[in-house]
């Protein structure tokens, strides 16, 4: 099991940068909110589906059924990818540089630890895995700014849109992954619900988010990406209200309306703050911010599985609430601080 998992997330961690960068660069500048619009259609409306999918399937048939499913969904992808995938892009030989790579073994590290520290607590050992990780991860960043050809060029970390384009796609990823872990859980334990139909409650939420991705990057692209982003944090700030509310009424459909509201909240920030991210680099550097975009995407997604679980460890599903209602607030500060020109003035 342990190795499978390893193996998925090289699989995530090669598809994510890589797909995002191609698209990107083959993209025009003034159609890019457009474009990830699309893409953020298929990749939220896959993460909001998932356990959808799982809680029908667990419902009929056993737990490795769920393999199963998503093994033949793989390998019919992987049929047609041969048959249509082209390289859009010219490649150019370049050198790896192995010890880059052995330091940057450190975020493996430091995501082992965010995993297992709501399981084990302030273990010796995850105290040595995390002081031994943040050393690696150090010199890695050290050494990047030495080289002549980095692994990895963090100079674009100096770059304001940028940094604040990662960290809101970062916390409204941390919203859309913790609301489908948490939700289910939602309305299976305060509700009553079987998994069956905890899965259906959140339909409307993905139909929601799949409905919104592509008009909100059309959106940004016709009055820019603050504006577009200020709009999905004001969404997300009245979903996650509406959650903190519900606690006390406890009534499905207001549960299910909170979950559109900040599902519709995410399609407002996290594809369009992706892309401002992107808009504020030269094309030659994007596949370097992608990569930075997606490392930091999931070791904040997963801290917020961890932050989620150790909450929920005290039955406490409104204290779940006000803390992504909290960040939401910390994430408003950020699109503050955009600086944009509107498109027209590109």
């Amino acid at each position: 099991m342990m190795i499978g998992r390893l193996m998925e997330g090289f699989a995530v961690g090669v598809l994510f940068p890589t797909y995002q960068s191609v698209i990107l660069q083959v993209t025009p500048l003034e159609e890019r909110g457009t474009t990830m619009g699309t893409v953020g259609l298929v990749m939220g409306s896959a993460l909001a589906v998932g356990p959808i999918l799982s809680g029908v399937i667990l419902q009929i048939f056993n737990w490795q059924s769920i393999f199963i499913f998503f093994n033949i969904l793989l390998i019919l992808v992987a049929l047609l990818a041969s048959r249509t995938i082209v390289n859009p892009i010219i490649t150019k030989k370049s050198s790896l540089d192995v010890t880059s790579v052995i330091f940057s073994m450190g975020i493996i590290g430091l995501l082992y630890f965010i995993n297992e520290i709501a399981k084990q607590g302030f273990t010796n050992f995850l105290i040595i895995v995390l002081l031994v990780s943040i050393i690696m991860l150090g010199l890695f960043i050290r050494r990047q700014f030495k080289l002549s050809e980095p692994l990895l060029h963090l100079e674009i970390m100096k770059t304001i849109n940028f940094d604040l384009g990662v960290a809101l796609t970062a916390l409204s990823y941390m919203s859309l992954i913790t609301v489908t872990i948490v939700m289910p859980l939602y309305f299976q334990q305060i509700l009553n619900l079987s998994p069956f139909w905890s899965g259906l409650a959140l339909v409307p939420a993905a139909a929601l988010l799949s409905w919104l991705n592509r008009r909100s990057g059309r959106l940004a692209d016709r009055i820019g990406f603050k504006p577009v982003v200020l709009i999905g944090i004001l969404i997300f700030i009245v979903g996650w209200s509406l959650m903190i509310l519900n606690v006390m009424v406890q009534n499905l459909l207001l549960a299910i309306l909170a979950t559109m509201v900040v599902e519709a909240g995410n399609a407002f920030v996290m594809m369009p703050a992706t892309t401002l991210a992107a808009n504020s680099l030269p094309d030659p550097l994007i596949p370097h911010g992608s990569s930075i975009i997606a490392t930091i995407r999931q070791v904040l997604g997963s801290t917020a599985v961890v932050i989620a679980t150790v909450i929920l460890g005290k039955n406490n599903f409104i204290g779940v609430f006000i803390f992504f209602l909290l960040l939401e607030l910390l994430a408003l500060v950020f699109a503050f601080k955009i600086k944009e020109h509107h498109p027209s003035n590109r």
